[in-house]
Parts: C-alpha cells; sequence; structure tokens
C-alpha cells in the first residue's frame, strides 16, 4: 500500500480505515513521495518509511507484484526520472477522492472514486476471510525484512558528522519531540525535513507541510495553523518548523503574528545556505560540491534571522548548540505571543 495525503484529508477515520485494511491483507505500508499529512501511524509494525524523492530507492521498494495507490497526487520524483517507478507488470489499483489524480503518474489497472476512507472499509470487508491466517503471516514476514533493511539503511540519517558544535538535525529534531511532543507541526524544513518524518511518530492531524518543491509555504502557513488553533476547544501548542532559506521568503509574516498576538514557536534550521538548491544541481548536473561556484545559495554574511523576527514584533533567539535547544522551546512554550528560535544545525 501507498497511502497518500488524500487519506488524510478524509479524516481521521480515514487514516482507522488504512490501517484495518493493511492488517487485513499483511500488506507493507509507505507514504508517497512528497507525504505532508500523517496518512498512516508511522509506529504500527506494517509501516515501513516513506517513498523517498530519489529515483533508485523508490523504485526498489515499489518493486512487488500488486499495488495499491490509496489517495495520492504527488508519487513521483521531484525531478524527471528516466525509468518507469513502477515495473509495467506491477498490477496497480488505484482509489480517490479526486478523479484527476487517478492513473495521472501511474496507470492504473483498476481504479476507484470515492471517499478514501469509505472505499477501504469496504475492501476491507471483502477481503476479509479470503486470505488465510498463514498468507497474511507469511506477508508479515516479509513486511518485517523489508522494515528492517530500510531501517538499516536510513539508520544516522541527519546525525552529527566531524567536530562541528552545531546541532545536527537529528540532534534538533529529537530535541523538540522531547519538549513539544504533542504541538501542531507545520514543516517546512526542506532538507531537514526526512530527519523529522523519520524520528518523530506523528498522531493523525499533527503534522502539515507542503506538497510541492516550491519554498515559502511554512511561515504564513504556520500563521494560519496558529490563527486556526486558537478557535479549537482545546487548543494545541503551534510550532513551525522552517529552514532558513524557506524563512527568508515571507518573514514578515511574523509581523502577523504579532499583530494578532497568536501564540506561536517558530523554530528555524538553520545551516546558512539553500541546501535543497545544491542538492538538485548536483541531481540534475552530476559532480561534486566543489565542481560549482554556487552564485547566491550561501548567506556570506550570515542574515541576522534574530534581529529580523525582532524588528516584525516577536521575541526571538539564537541557539548555537544542541544543549540549547530544549531549553529555548520549553521557555518559547511557555510564553504568549510569537518566538523565533534560530537554531544553528549541520550542513
Amino acid at each position: 500500500m501507498v497511502v497518500g495525503d488524500h487519506v488524510a484529508r478524509s479524516g481521521a477515520d480515514a487514516v482507522a480505515a488504512a490501517v484495518e485494511l493493511a492488517e487485513a491483507t499483511g500488506a507493507r505500508v509507505h507514504g508517497e513521495i512528497l507525504s505532508c499529512e500523517v496518512d498512516f501511524p508511522t509506529d504500527h509494525e506494517q509501516w515501513v518509511s516513506y517513498l523517498p524523492t530519489s529515483e533508485r530507492l523508490a523504485s526498489m521498494l515499489m518493486d512487488t507484484d500488486t499495488i495499491l495507490f490509496a489517495g495520492c497526487s504527488t508519487n513521483t520524483t521531484l525531478t524527471r526520472h528516466e525509468e518507469a517507478l513502477v515495473d509495467p507488470d506491477t498490477t496497480c489499483i488505484h482509489l480517490s477522492d479526486d478523479a484527476w489524480q487517478v492513473g495521472k503518474n501511474q496507470p492504473a489497472d483498476a481504479a476507484v472514486i470515492g471517499d478514501p476512507g469509505l472505499v477501504m472499509q469496504e475492501l476491507t470487508e471483502r477481503v476479509q476471510g479470503k486470505l488465510s491466517d498463514d498468507v497474511v503471516g507469511d506477508r508479515l514476514e516479509t513486511v518485517a525484512d523489508v522494515k528492517e533493511m530500510v531501517e538499516s539503511q536510513m539508520a544516522g540519517y541527519g546525525e552529527a558528522e566531524g567536530d562541528d558544535p552545531r546541532s545536527s538535525k537529528a540532534e534538533l529534531v529529537d530535541a523538540m519531540e522531547r519538549v513539544a511532543g504533542d504541538a501542531a507541526i507545520v514543516d517546512e524544513g526542506v532538507t531537514s525535513k526526512y530527519a523529522m518524518l523519520t524520528r518523530w511518530d506523528f498522531a493523525p492531524e499533527q503534522y502539515i507541510s507542503n506538497k510541492g518543491g516550491g519554498l515559502g509555504y511554512g511561515l504564513p502557513a504556520a500563521v494560519g495553523a496558529a490563527v486556526a488553533e486558537e478557535q479549537r476547544d482545546d487548543p494545541r501548542d503551534v510550532v513551525g518548523f522552517i529552514g532558513d532559506g524557506s524563512y527568508q521568503y515571507y518573514p514578515h509574516s511574523i509581523y502577523s503574528a504579532a499583530r494578532y498576538d497568536l501564540d506561536l514557536t517558530v523554530v528555524i534550521s538553520d545551516n546558512r545556505n539553500y541546501r535543497i538548491l545544491k542538492d538538485n544541481t548536483l541531481h540534475l548536473m552530476g559532480g561534486e560540491e566543489d565542481d560549482y561556484e554556487f552564485v547566491g545559495m550561501d548567506f556570506e554574511p550570515a542574515v541576522d534571522l534574530v534581529k529580523n523576527a525582532e524588528s516584525h514584533g516577536a521575541r526571538a533567539e539564537r541557539v548555537e548548540t544542541p544543549d540549547g535547544i530544549e531549553g529555548a522551546l520549553e521557555d518559547a512554550l511557555t510564553r504568549e505571543g510569537p518566538d523565533v528560535l534560530d537554531v544553528l544545525v549541520q550542513d
């Protein structure tokens, strides 16, 4: 099963229906490429991973005899892929509430238009009793093997390298989870995104990000989330997780948060360059980083994001080492109004 964000957008019951279908069939489960919501519990034993944007890795994980694409819309690589991501002999079943998405990126052998949650409930009822416990058990063993392989390849992702005193992306994410584990997260960490997705088990409706490769969504979306959260009977803390490059697209969003006295904490994952643009350059053009003079991609001199945030009316603080993250975040969450933490991270 490859679950997409139209599952989450159909509600928590649709996420639960995906779990029931996976358990009834013994399927291994992945999130679509560029998943931006919680479409399946990531602490479930049949959850393996979000599909990566890498053509090689994505096609390897989708190398199977039958795939159910449930509620998918962005399940393709960021840049052009040279070979098919799914083998032509693979049976592909699509279900979505959006007819435009069915068969868009991958031809469908069978297709169903309808609410993803209701369709998966119906599918579960139809397959239950048709698969023996032995068949499901054998499939679950395969799931476990694939999961072990994926976890071994992902081990250490985003962790510290060398003697750089700045926080690793993994250290930043782990500290955030310890302090703000139940917060509503709006994510545009970009190159820090997968450290967050692979290390933090989010609940349904806890996490949201942007679907495309554009920059600048996260900060205004975090402001909007803070507006919405204030209207709930039991409002959660809202944390925006924003890359330093993304932050600079719409820094004046902070003024709106200050103007309306929104309770919002923004954590900037700050590696002081447009790392995603460098990575995409290497992917498209080949070669090594030293082969290029990246124009406009390094922030030298560094932009003072603390003063920028303060100029728009927020409280702001720079965090230069990993041991300062938890205390700074705890203080920010206890205060009302907007706070911005500029956390220096390894590139």
